[in-house]
């Protein structure tokens, strides 16, 4: 027989899964004898009627694509990224770049926001009146209103914010490549030093501690796994000093307990 063992890491008291699963022989007891009870037989998922549509964005003359997506219900879902032509109209409002789509129950529709040409990569939603993207730089949406946020951190050329979570307006981490790491505390936004040859690809939190976590990689394809509390960053994982030099691109908090990789 065949088991499947789960590697994972354990810092303080959070369990740390890297979804990885190694095939380990084991030589078991046989015993011809039938079970009692046979087990229970799990719902055939392969016979679900699902129904899948697809949406088509773009002049389809220049790629484009999404990089992230903030759902608030059924009804009412963000989605950004890089969306071709670079002009259009929308709502006889002439904008340019616009990459963003709002789903509203029914169907996809442009936003009236003018970008910029490289796309935005990441959102995070304080709630539907209060949505911020990140784009390199910053961008905030109220009630209607889209405006950039001048953040005044320094960033390098190769730097830049890419992804965002928070749990609270007073309490909004950013992440990127070159190590970038930001964060607002409700009063203004402030850059914490970080070794630059790290690029952080994903970033999660507990909504009740506040503590998040972020994933980065290196050129190596190392990957490491930071902490974000207060204004301190604290790896608390490093697949250099794991035998099975594992390698992660995005990272969920399930729960208080558990960091899915």
């Amino acid at each position: 027989k065949v088991h499947f063992l789960k590697i994972f890491a354990v810092s303080k008291n959070l369990k740390v899964f890297l979804l990885l699963t190694l095939p380990i022989l084991a030589v078991l007891n046989c015993n011809t004898t039938e079970p009692d009870t046979k087990p229970p037989v799990e719902p055939d998922s392969t016979t679900q009627n699902f129904t899948f549509e697809t949406f088509e964005f773009g002049d389809g003359f220049e790629s484009s694509w999404l990089n992230d997506v903030w759902i608030f219900d059924e009804n009412n879902i963000w989605a950004v990224g890089y969306l071709a032509p670079s002009d259009t109209t929308v709502n006889g409002i002439h904008i340019t770049n616009p990459n963003i789509i709002k789903w509203d129950g029914t169907s996809w529709k442009l936003q009236p926001f003018s970008g910029t040409s490289n796309g935005i990569e990441g959102i995070w939603a304080l709630d539907s009146s209060h949505i911020y993207f990140a784009s390199g730089g910053l961008r905030k949406y109220v009630n209607g209103v889209y405006s950039t946020i001048n953040t005044n951190l320094g960033l390098q050329n190769y730097q830049g914010i890419y992804k965002l979570w928070g749990n609270s307006e007073n309490n909004i981490w950013g992440v990127g490549p070159g190590g970038t790491i930001v964060r607002y505390d409700g009063i203004a936004w402030s850059k914490i030093e970080f070794d630059e040859g790290w690029r952080f690809d994903a970033i999660t939190g507990s909504k009740q501690m506040g503590i998040a976590y972020a994933s980065a990689t290196s050129q190596q394809f190392n990957t490491i796994i930071v902490e974000l509390k207060n204004n301190s960053a604290t790896v608390i994982y490093n697949s250099a000093n794991d035998p099975n030099n594992l390698s992660s691109f995005n990272l969920e908090l399930l729960d208080e307990n558990t960091l899915l990789l």
